[in-house]
């Protein structure tokens, strides 16, 4: 049986008010032994009905959590086979580009090859700064 407590109380000081408003649930699906009592004479099955209910709700939360754990393995499955494709295909565009700008170099076009091995460097260069900084910030939080 569902119970709530609320308590509310006003604070004022020189220049600033302000309410705390606190909401206590107790969402216990037994009630009170007392309260129990009561309901037993006017029904003797009322036990066995609140033991078939509470056995009922936990086999709800049960299965609620086991739901939601299959989502979240699903989810981090994707984020995983995301992350892997993601590195493969960086690393097959740095070999791309790493090879056109060797190719250019060959054959005697030295600026082309020296811009696109360049621009290549910089960006291998700032995707490993991108991915150090995400990590700290995932770390502070």
């Amino acid at each position: 049986m569902a119970k709530v407590q609320q308590s509310t109380k006003a604070l004022k000081s020189r220049n600033n008010h302000a309410v705390e408003q606190h909401n206590s649930y107790d969402d216990n699906p037994f009630p009170d032994a007392e309260e129990l009592s009561k309901l037993k004479a006017l029904d003797p099955n009322i036990i066995e009905y609140l033991k078939e209910r509470g056995k009922r709700e936990q086999d709800g939360r049960l299965d609620f959590n086991d739901r939601r754990m299959k989502v979240v393995e699903k989810s981090e499955g994707r984020t995983f086979t995301l992350n892997i494709t993601a590195l493969y295909m960086a690393y097959s565009l740095i070999i791309i580009t790493m090879g056109a700008a060797i190719y250019f170099l060959i054959n005697n076009l030295p600026w082309p090859g020296s811009i696109t091995g360049g621009v290549s460097i910089y960006l291998i260069i700032q995707a490993f700064l991108a991915s150090n900084k995400s990590q700290k910030a995932a770390k502070e939080k």
